[in-house]
């Protein structure tokens, strides 16, 4: 699934990641291009879940850049956020995703 990282600042810089781990604590994912963010930036993080009925919800949450590791020719690079004050019905949308995931995952044999 891909998610868009927009900075909180304003030079408004946006950039495209491919999760990797989501979970209601934060997101990683992988980037090909240029580096973007530093370490300790806000962000904003715009994610479309598929809820009960599967239609797409579209959230939009704050965060914070914990960790990022620059991509070479040979490798992708990696960045993981931690969301910061998350508001309950995000939160619980989250959870239920990541959990129905996990089962999904499990019923195929790849957990």
């Amino acid at each position: 699934m891909k998610a868009v990282i927009e900075s909180d600042q304003e030079q408004q810089d946006v950039m495209e990641i491919m999760t990797k781990n989501i979970s209601a604590g934060g997101i990683a994912g992988s980037f090909h291009h240029s580096l973007l963010f530093n370490e300790k930036d806000s962000v904003v993080v715009r994610l479309s879940l598929p809820n009960r009925e599967g239609a797409l919800q579209h959230l939009e949450l704050k965060g914070e850049v914990v960790r990022i590791t620059a991509p070479t020719p040979c490798k992708v690079g990696q960045l993981s956020i931690k969301f910061m004050d998350m508001e309950k019905q995000p939160k619980e949308m989250m959870i239920r995703y990541t959990l129905k995931r996990q089962l999904d995952l499990r019923r195929k044999g790849l957990l």
